[in-house]
């Protein structure tokens, strides 16, 4: 059905009285008709495509005030218009927000327009609505139109697709040619698993320090290495027999080397029933254990003497893995280097005496 005819007002707002309205009070019955009309026709609009406005509203384009302008009534503004969905989610898979998305819809459908009129249609808050405006001149979707107030008018979206494949196309190109760099320069250098360290200790007091190696022998499961002054065989022997006997029923090899000499050879005789002792030609002024490759500890006995207690010896202990595994193999290579100790213990056999008989 027509719209009926607007009849002119005393003024420019809309809630002034019509010319000669014979009503002195209470609402313009043709404008209430004139909203009902405009109403039907929104929700009769088709959603998803851009609507013919002057066919949807026959009263477009009628001049109201100045000659030429257009009067787009405040109704259109104030009836909440459907957006539809599948649209805006195409249009977000572009590169688009959901508000962009919203008020380019909203363009396309009213052509220019301020972004007081477009803010109510799209459902995009008065707070946004300038700043979702410059995002889309930025993206080449909308053009500012330099009126007082600003308007704003769509650009058609294959011009956008056309250049975001460019741009794409472009980037995609960068990125081949500088792969093999970039690939070198942000390799992944760290190690699947982060590399564990471990404790540190310094020891003071040759008391401290048996303690230590009483804990660590306790826990040997696999081997014990340990290379000496000395005067190693005698403090061994005195601080840690108990435990050189139960590890050694217990299968743990008990390695030790020292440069012997006629003062140490009983010790190193009474050590030889429990472990293996090799003689090296060094002197040594420091000694060494390594547990199983998982503990470390070197003293220095102050003073090198036979007490398995008295002493101001100072030691350094560490389980850190890196450490314990490389002294571990160095005391090992030592050791290996060393002499049996039954090659050098053998005592030299006398001469036998030759009776020299006379003819």
């Amino acid at each position: 059905m027509p719209p009926p005819a607007v009849p002119p007002r005393t003024g420019s707002h809309p809630s002034n009285r019509c010319v000669d309205c014979p009503r002195p009070s209470g609402p313009c019955p043709v404008r209430v008709r004139l909203r009902a009309h405009v109403r039907e026709s929104l929700l009769r609009m088709p959603f998803g495509r851009s609507a013919n406005r002057r066919e949807a509203f026959p009263f477009f384009g009628t001049a109201v005030g100045r000659p030429g302008t257009t009067f787009i009534p405040r109704v259109v503004f104030e009836v909440s218009v459907p957006i539809n969905q599948e649209r805006v989610r195409k249009l977000m898979e572009h590169g688009l927000t959901e508000y962009q998305a919203r008020v380019y819809l909203t363009l396309l459908d009213l052509g220019a327009a301020t972004a007081t009129q477009i803010s109510p249609l799209s459902k995009v808050p008065r707070t946004r609505i300038y700043a979702t405006m410059q995002q889309l001149h930025q993206k080449g979707l909308v053009q500012i139109l330099p009126e007082t107030p600003l308007r704003y008018e769509p650009v058609s979206f294959d011009a956008y697709l056309r250049a975001l494949g460019d741009d794409l196309r472009s980037r995609a190109k960068q990125i081949d040619t500088g792969l093999d760099v970039l690939a070198r320069e942000f390799a992944v250098n760290a190690q699947r698993e982060p590399e564990s360290h471990g404790r540190f200790e310094a020891i003071y007091g040759r008391k401290n320090v048996r303690e230590r190696l009483l804990r660590m022998y306790a826990i040997a499961s696999r081997e014990v290495i340990g290379i000496g002054t000395t005067r190693s065989p005698g403090r061994i022997l005195g601080a840690f027999r108990p435990s050189l006997v139960e590890k050694a029923t217990q299968g743990v090899r008990l390695k030790y080397a020292f440069r012997f000499t006629p003062e140490n050879r009983d010790d190193v005789r009474m050590l030889l029933k429990h472990a293996e002792v090799r003689h090296i030609d060094f002197l040594m002024p420091v000694y060494m254990h390594n547990v199983d490759g998982k503990e470390f500890l070197m003293s220095h006995p102050i003073p090198d003497d036979d007490s398995p207690y008295r002493g101001d010896d100072i030691a350094i202990w560490t389980n850190d893995p890196a450490i314990a595994d490389a002294m571990s193999e160095m005391s090992e290579r030592i050791w290996e280097m060393g002499k049996p100790a039954a090659d050098v213990l053998e005592e030299p056999r006398p001469a036998k005496r030759v009776a020299l008989t006379r003819p």
